[in-house]
């Protein structure tokens, strides 16, 4: 989504945006990033159940495995104009870093 054409223009409206409007940012944080981070949580959760994977805490590692998917992403279409490379990238970006993840975190 933040790679389309609208979402480049949305997160620039957003980033000047949360500055004067706190609640903005709290809305945002908890349909987008936060959801999936609690999504990822409870998958992480699931895995360590079945003894697929060994994570200490549920919380770091979501925001972790997030952080090695995202990148710079976020940035990279509104401030260097890449949303066509970031497209592109996405893929293996999170192959990647599922796999050394779950190689970190191998039972």
């Amino acid at each position: 989504m933040h790679t389309s054409e609208v979402g480049v223009a949305y997160y620039g409206v957003l980033s000047a945006e949360i500055r004067q409007r706190p609640d903005l940012s709290e809305a945002f944080w908890r349909l987008g990033p936060g959801r999936t981070r609690k999504n990822l949580r409870a998958l992480r959760t699931t895995a360590a159940e079945r003894g697929e994977i060994i994570a200490a805490d549920p919380k770091r590692a979501a925001d972790l495995l997030f952080g090695m998917w995202q990148g710079s992403s976020n940035l990279e279409p509104t401030v260097a104009g890449g949303a066509e490379r970031v497209r592109a990238s996405i893929h293996d970006r999170v192959t990647q870093g599922t796999d050394m993840f779950l190689a970190f975190h191998k039972a």
